[in-house]
């Protein structure tokens, strides 16, 4: 369900956003819950522009892949969870976006994307500082951090009907 969400999300959201709805559904049916699906369904919920979800679905993936130490899909899923909490926490979008791409992997869009948000916010110079200074955070406190900042983030955002 999560690869057919993923196909349509740009095309069909609303019939990506069903997949999505049933994937959960299924996890919650057969109590299993996959670090692997919880980030391709961050994406799907990211791509919808589902904020609630993503930083819902981003935690847990982040908490999954840690008992693995899989990096790469960590960085991935926290640079869509810095992208979900850019316009209402942009200095820790900033930071989690520095920590995502100092230890694991850039992405030019996403972070220009993100940077821009920030910047308009906190303005170019708090920006770059922000980002540098989560380039220079140990990847584990990045980590912890992010769980954190989203954590606060959910705290803040009003539960609408979603997948």
């Amino acid at each position: 369900m999560l690869e057919v969400g993923a196909a349509l999300v740009q095309t069909d959201p609303e019939q990506a956003r069903a997949c999505l709805r049933e994937s959960r559904e299924l996890t919650a049916t057969l109590g299993y819950e996959s670090a692997l699906d919880l980030v391709w369904a961050t994406g799907i919920a990211s791509l919808l522009d589902d904020r609630r979800t993503t930083l819902e679905l981003g935690r847990s993936a982040i908490r999954g892949l840690q008992r693995s130490g899989d990096r790469l899909r960590m960085g991935i899923t926290l640079h869509m969870l810095a992208g979900a909490i850019a316009a209402t926490r942009p200095e820790a979008a900033a930071i989690m976006l520095g920590a995502a791409e100092a230890h694991v992997i850039k992405s030019p869009e996403t972070a220009q994307l993100i940077m821009s948000t920030v910047a308009a916010s906190v303005g170019e110079d708090r920006a770059r500082e922000l980002r540098a200074r989560g380039a220079d955070t140990d990847w584990d406190r990045a980590v912890a951090y992010t769980i954190t900042q989203t954590s606060h983030a959910l705290e803040e955002t009003p539960y609408e009907s979603g997948p």
